[in-house]
Formats: C-alpha cells, sequence, structure tokens
C-alpha cells in the first residue's frame, strides 16, 4: 500500500508540477537554513568541551577603577598565593601569549603565537602531546604540528632542533603537540613552560607601582562555594602590595571567578587575552533557524488545504470505492513524508556546496559528516517533525470530507480564515527579519562611518620593534622624503596600543577620592598632526613646552573642570595641563571612551605612525619597506593599516551580519514562494468571478484592489505584531554598543514598504497572466 501511495505521489508531482515545486523549494531552503545553523550553534557551543575537566576550571577576572572596566589579566603573584591558600583550589594554569617572530630550519616566519604557562598548565588542560616530551625549563619549548611540518618538513624531525625567538631568545624543541582545536579559547603555535620566567617577573614587578599580569586559570575542587571563594581570593589580594589594584572600585568584591565553559560565549570583558563571541548570536540564529522552518511548514499548510476544493472529487472518488478514513489519512501523510525527505536530501546537498562559503565567511572548520549520529537524527528526526507538522492538518481536512461534499456536489469546509491567519504569521515573521536585518546593517553602517576622533585612513603604523638604537629620528627623515608620505611620528604608543594605569586624588591634584582607569600616549611633536585629533583648546606638549594633553573625558573625570593651572603628577614631575583634545576612540565602540593622557616623547621609538597622501599607496608602501630594510634591523618589517585594525574589532559582528543577512534573504524568498504560490492558487479558484467581472467592463485595476484589498490588511497586521518583537529583542543586541543608532522610523516602516511591494508585485504579474485568458471561454458553460 504505501508503494501505491509512494508512486501517487510522484504522479501527482509531474501533474501539478508548480505547486510541487514551489512547496519542496520552500521545505529545502528552509532545512538547508537550519542545516547551517545547527552546524553553526554546535560549534559556538563545543568551545572549550574537549578539555576533561572542563566543569572544575574556572578564570579569575576583576573589576579595575571607578569606572569598573572588566580584565581577565590578573597578578600572577596573586594568583599563585590564592593557590598555595585556598583550600578550594586543587592546581594554577598561568598563561601569557605574545605575537612572535620564530626562525628555525633556515626560515623565518612572522605571526605566530608564542604560549608562555607554568608547570601545571598541561595538567589542567588537555593539549596532548604526539612526539617527545614537555620539559618544565626555559629552554625547551613545545611546538604544534602544523608549525613543525612549516618549519621542518615533517614533525618528527622537529624534536632536538633548535629555534630563536624575537632574535634572541634560543629553545630547543622537547615536543610536538597535537593542533589546538579551532573550538579552543586557547590558540598558540609553541608553547614554553617557564616557572622561572613567571617568578622573575613577578619579582621584578610587584610592587605599588603595578604588577606582572597574566591570564591564571584554576581547577576547583568539585561543588566547591564560589562566592565563599572569591571572597578569599579578595582579602588575599587586600594583603598583597598592590592592594589598591582591587579595591579602587568603590565595591566590596572585586575579583570574580568564570567557569571555562563560559568564557567563549558569556565572558563580557572589557580586557581579554583570547578572541570570544556572544551568546546572543547563538539565540539569534537559533530563532532565524526556528522561523524560516515555521515558513515553510506555513508554506506548505496553506497551499494544501487551499488545493483541498480542488482535490475533493479524488477524495470522494475513493471513498465512494471504499477509502476509510485512515487510509486517506495515510495517503496524505506519505505525500508529506516524502516531500519533505526529497527536501531533506537536497538540503544536505546544498548545505554541502554552501558550506565552505559559510566557514570561509565565520572562519570557522565546520563539517558535515553523513555517518554521525547527529546527521541521522537530523534526517529522519527533521524529516518526521516537519513532514507531520505540515502534513498533519491538510492531511485531516481533506479525510473527514463526506463523499456527497468532496464529489463536487458540496464544499471542503477548509477554513479561508486559517489559511489567513498562517499567512498573517508568515508576513510577521518575513517583516520581523526585514526590520532586524535593516537594524543590524545601520549599525554596522554606523560603526563604519562615526567619526572617531582622529584619521583612520591612509594612516600605517610600523613597529619598529625596538630595532632603531637611536637611530629614529634618521628613520623619520628617511620616511618623510618619500614622495607619498604626509607626516610622521616616532611614538611609543598608538591607537591600537595604550599603556594604562590608575591616578589617584594625589596624582591629579584634586581633594575627592578618585581611581581613575587611564590611557596614556605618547610621542614627538608631529604625533597628534599625524593621527589628525582635533584640539579643543590650547596645544601639544614640545621640548620647549612641557606639559600634557588630555581629551574632554579625562576634564570631567579627574575633575579639573573649571579648575585653573590643573597638573599631573606623573613620573616624579608635575607636568601642566597645557591642551585638550576631542574625545577619541582607541578600542571599539562596545566601550565607554576612557580618560586619555597624551605627553611629549622625543625619544620615542616602537612605533612609526605614517600618513600616507593616498596616492600610490602600494608603491609607497614599498618604498617604506626599502627604508625599513636600509635600516639594517634585522627582520622582515611588519605593519598595518589603522583603518583595517579598527575594522578588525567588529570582525565577529560584520561576519555574522553577513550570515544575518544571507539567512534572512532566503526566509524572505521562501515567503515570496507562499506568496505566488497562494495567489497562483487564489486566481485559479476565482477565475470565473475575474471573467464575468471583466464581462461587465471592470479594469485591471479594479481587480487588483480586489486582491490588494485583504493582502494589505494582512501585511499591517503583521507588521502590528512584528514591530514590538523585533524592538524588544534588537535593543538587547544594540546594548552590547555604548555608541550605536537611534532607532527611527525608517529601520520599522523599511519592512512595510518592501512587503507591501513584493507582495503587491507578485500579484499585479500573476493578475497580468489573465490578461491572455478569453473570459467567454470561462463562462460559456454557465
Amino acid at each position: 500500500m504505501i508503494r501505491t501511495y509512494i508512486t501517487t505521489f510522484f504522479r501527482k508531482f509531474r501533474k501539478e508540477r508548480l505547486f510541487s515545486l514551489l512547496n519542496l523549494g520552500g521545505l529545502t531552503f528552509g532545512l538547508t537554513t537550519v542545516l547551517l545553523i545547527t552546524l553553526f550553534i554546535r560549534d559556538e557551543l563545543s568551545f572549550d568541551r574537549f578539555h576533561h575537566q572542563k566543569e572544575d576550571i574556572y578564570l579569575s577576572w576583576h573589576l579595575m577603577g571607578t569606572n569598573k572596566v572588566k580584565s581577565d589579566r590578573m597578578a600572577y603573584g596573586l594568583a599563585k598565593q590564592i593557590a598555595e591558600e585556598v583550600p578550594e583550589v586543587r592546581k594554577l594554569a598561568s598563561f601569557q601569549s605574545r605575537n612572535r617572530l620564530v626562525t628555525a630550519g633556515g626560515q623565518t616566519f612572522l605571526d605566530n603565537d608564542m604560549a608562555y604557562v607554568n608547570s601545571d598548565f598541561l595538567s589542567v588542560f588537555d593539549f596532548p602531546l604526539i612526539y617527545g616530551v614537555a620539559e618544565a625549563d626555559n629552554q625547551s619549548v613545545l611546538v604544534s604540528q602544523t608549525m613543525a611540518e612549516k618549519y621542518f618538513g615533517d614533525a618528527t624531525l622537529a624534536l632536538g632542533k633548535a629555534i630563536t625567538v624575537d632574535e634572541k631568545d634560543e629553545y630547543v624543541i622537547s615536543g610536538v603537540l597535537k593542533d589546538v582545536p579551532s573550538n579552543s579559547t586557547l590558540q598558540f603555535d609553541f608553547l614554553s613552560i617557564e616557572n622561572q620566567l613567571f617568578d622573575k617577573r613577578s619579582r621584578l614587578m610587584d610592587n605599588e607601582a603595578g604588577y606582572f599580569p597574566a591570564q591564571n586559570w584554576f581547577l576547583m575542587q568539585n561543588g566547591f562555594d564560589k562566592a565563599t571563594v572569591q571572597e578569599k581570593m579578595q582579602a588575599i589580594a587586600m594583603s598583597m602590595p598592590y592592594s589598591q589594584r582591587y579595591s579602587n572600585t568603590a565595591t566590596d568584591q572585586n575579583i570574580f571567578l568564570l567557569p571555562l565553559t563560559d568564557y567563549h560565549l558569556k565572558a563580557d570583558l572589557d580586557f581579554t587575552s583570547s578572541d570570544t563571541s556572544d551568546i546572543r548570536y547563538v539565540y539569534l540564529f537559533g530563532a532565524i533557524g526556528f522561523l524560516v522552518l515555521v515558513i515553510a511548514i506555513i508554506n506548505y499548510t496553506n497551499l494544501a488545504t487551499a488545493q483541498s476544493i480542488k482535490r475533493g472529487k479524488e477524495v470522494g472518488l475513493r471513498k465512494v470505492i471504499g477509502a476509510s478514513r485512515s487510509q486517506i489519512l495515510s495517503y496524505y501523510l506519505v505525500e508529506s513524508f516524502s516531500l519533505v525527505l526529497i527536501g531533506a536530501m537536497l538540503a544536505f546537498a546544498l548545505t554541502e556546496r554552501l558550506l565552505p562559503w559559510v566557514n570561509n565567511v565565520l572562519q570557522k572548520e565546520m563539517v558535515l559528516n553523513y555517518f554521525s549520529a547527529e546527521f541521522f537524527v537530523l534526517v529522519f528526526g527533521t524529516t518526521a517533525l516537519v513532514g507531520f507538522l505540515s502534513g498533519v492538518y491538510p492531511a485531516l481536512v481533506l479525510s473527514k470530507a463526506k463523499p456527497l461534499h468532496a464529489s463536487g456536489q458540496g464544499k471542503i469546509g477548509t477554513k479561508s480564515k486559517l489559511r489567513k491567519g498562517l499567512t498573517v504569521v508568515q508576513f510577521f515573521i518575513a517583516q520581523l527579519l526585514i526590520i532586524a536585518t535593516v537594524i543590524i546593517q545601520q549599525q554596522l553602517s554606523f560603526i563604519q562611518t562615526k567619526n572617531l576622533g582622529y584619521d583612520k585612513e591612509l594612516l600605517l603604523e610600523v613597529d619598529l620593534h625596538d630595532k632603531m638604537d637611536g637611530k629614529a629620528q634618521v628613520f623619520k627623515n628617511e620616511l618623510l622624503s618619500v614622495s607619498g608620505i604626509e607626516s610622521v611620528s616616532m611614538a611609543n604608543s598608538s591607537i591600537s596600543y595604550a599603556d594604562f594605569g590608575i591616578l589617584n586624588k594625589d596624582e591629579l591634584g584634586v581633594e575627592e577620592e578618585k581611581e581613575v582607569l587611564t590611557d596614556f600616549f605618547n610621542g614627538d611633536e608631529d604625533f597628534l598632526k599625524t593621527l589628525g585629533m582635533e584640539f579643543v583648546s590650547g596645544q601639544f606638549p614640545t621640548k620647549s613646552a612641557q606639559g600634557i594633553v588630555v581629551n574632554e573625558s579625562a576634564l570631567a573625570a579627574f575633575g579639573w573642570e573649571g579648575k585653573s593651572d590643573p597638573t599631573l603628577l606623573l613620573g616624579g614631575a608635575k607636568l601642566p595641563l597645557i591642551g585638550v583634545v576631542k574625545d577619541f576612540h582607541n578600542e571599539s565602540l562596545k566601550s565607554e571612551i576612557r580618560p586619555s593622557v597624551i605627553y611629549f616623547n622625543g625619544n620615542a621609538s616602537k612605533f612609526a605612525l605614517v600618513r600616507l597622501t593616498g596616492t600610490e599607496v602600494k608603491e609607497t608602501v614599498a618604498q617604506i619597506t626599502e627604508k625599513w630594510d636600509a635600516m639594517e634591523t634585522g627582520r622582515p618589517m611588519q605593519y598595518k593599516f589603522l583603518d583595517e585594525a579598527y575594522n578588525s574589532q567588529y570582525s565577529v559582528e560584520q561576519r555574522l551580519g553577513e550570515m544575518f543577512l544571507f539567512f534572512s534573504g532566503l526566509a524572505i524568498f521562501i515567503a515570496i514562494l507562499g506568496i505566488v504560490g497562494l495567489s497562483t492558487f487564489t486566481i485559479e479558484q476565482r477565475i470565473k468571478e475575474i471573467s464575468l467581472r471583466r464581462v461587465l467592463g471592470a479594469n485591471y485595476r479594479e481587480i487588483f484592489h480586489l486582491f490588494a484589498r485583504s493582502y494589505i490588511g494582512m501585511i499591517l497586521l503583521g507588521f502590528a505584531l512584528a514591530a514590538p518583537v523585533v524592538y524588544y529583542f534588537i535593543s538587547d543586541w544594540l546594548a552590547q554598543f555604548v555608541y550605536r543608532i537611534e532607532l527611527g522610523v525608517f529601520s520599522f516602516s523599511s519592512a512595510v514598504i518592501a512587503t507591501l511591494v513584493i507582495s503587491l508585485s507578485v500579484i499585479v504579474l500573476q493578475i497580468g497572466r489573465t490578461r491572455r485568458i478569453n473570459p467567454s471561454e470561462i463562462l460559456r458553460n454557465e
């Protein structure tokens, strides 16, 4: 019997190609979207889950300053003391990562992630060795399998080989690690286990002026009380020489613990040593997948119930020759399951083709494993669920019809109100996604076009790596001789790199208690001119005019507004305020602008900031490289354009925004398929009415108004439901940006306009098809 049902299904598929392809297309694209989003969510939720002690690993983080900046860079000395004194702590794993120049096997490469860890690191985290051993000394290093093959051709040949880091530190490779998984928060190419380095630097730097920072992970006792341990950690911090760093926020508790499994999606830190994402995107894309699937199911249900009148004779004939209701119900469910199964197979084929592009956009390594349990759950589970949901109502409607009604002498009781209700839901989802897409794209555009307080375009930052040896001015003069360069500044700071510290009331010269987290910048006399910053008042300090420049936020935070001749105690010297610049963004728009202090340093030599004229940029960069090589630094020039560096801060938002646009486009396309199918069927059902109206003198505009009225009403109702829902959820997404767009009329009205244009265009095209029909041919049998 099932075989007969399937044969009948394929016959019907061939006979009614348009409606069958519309249904199949909607289900295929809907299931493709669900598959891709499922792979994305699975990857995001899998971060750091491969560590067998994952449930007991916690990261320490703390608040800094009265502006309560969140940072995971805690003093190593404090972390070590906590590990020794708090019984709930089993082990401490400290981690620092730096980008290094590595020379090995006669080859030199930049952009190598070199991690420095303590001896317990590999017993807390699971980064297995493939070859060799992990030596805990400052002469040995572990290398990833990919890096070993890159430098030596074969991983086994790397053991015992020497490497040089930053042209000065010598190491011998004692082991080869399995490549760090892409879903690991901690990423590195080389791993050096150096207890001596951590202890030595901690002794040198841990004092009232500062401390040696690291990312510190604690392996905790199972079932410990987090609040109690955090209080113990705070108490220990108060006994350290730099205790003010953990008591300057006007709150009692400043040190906290974050589970490893929450780090990737729920960290929400201002300063962090690793790239993280946001749990909002998991919810956002999960919602899109669900809504797209709902649209596809609604399409099928709408078209199937709409066709119930047309298929009434078929049902009546089946009942007349003895078919029971259960048999008719079974047939239509088999029809639904068969269509969904074909859609699922096509969806997997389409997903496989799209996955490389999606991986490239999201910078992931997602795979579609046909032999995994997840594959079978998705194939059969999704097919069964969608097949049942999309087919059960049409099957019930058709199977309950009486033979008299079904054979054409009556009318099957399909409820047009249900179809209209489902269509309203479809318009609700489509407009919800359109509004959300418009707002997300507006925010991304705002990020690109916002005035940052400096000119990021055509601004090059060259990392000098302390290689100038007193020749910084010589290099600057050489650069100024290049025709494509407008200005050059030698600096120890850049927009992408600044020192920071906490200023108290004594340093600020005020009476009110202050602990202000502040960014510090310094460079030569061309620093602000090259960056393109704008003065509110005053001038930049020089050799002859010593002093400091602050941004507008610093005036308020320091308590200097209205104060005459304020001074800052810096490095033992009192420096007067001689200038104020407009606020500028040296971090992402997710962070509030912090107070900044800028001062003159004629010996600065960490960075060369180069302002280009904009003519022949490639040739100018090539000439800068030649000037660098002529300085005989012994290493390749490392540079970046600051506009690209700025944009990289929003790489997650840009990538996910592109995917959101893609998935929303698919959802809207599926909705259009439904509108095409439903309007086509409606016009077919009312073709006699249209013909009669034409005979009686109605023109096409009047016929268009007849059909358009109901669609306009459903679109407006869908918008009325979608607007408050989008406002609520998109406001939460926008809240992560301190600087963001204001939601306006266009953001919402664009959805109504777009939906009306698309829907009414479809109706116009469909009604236009009736021009070719002769009304007398339709009405001659009436």
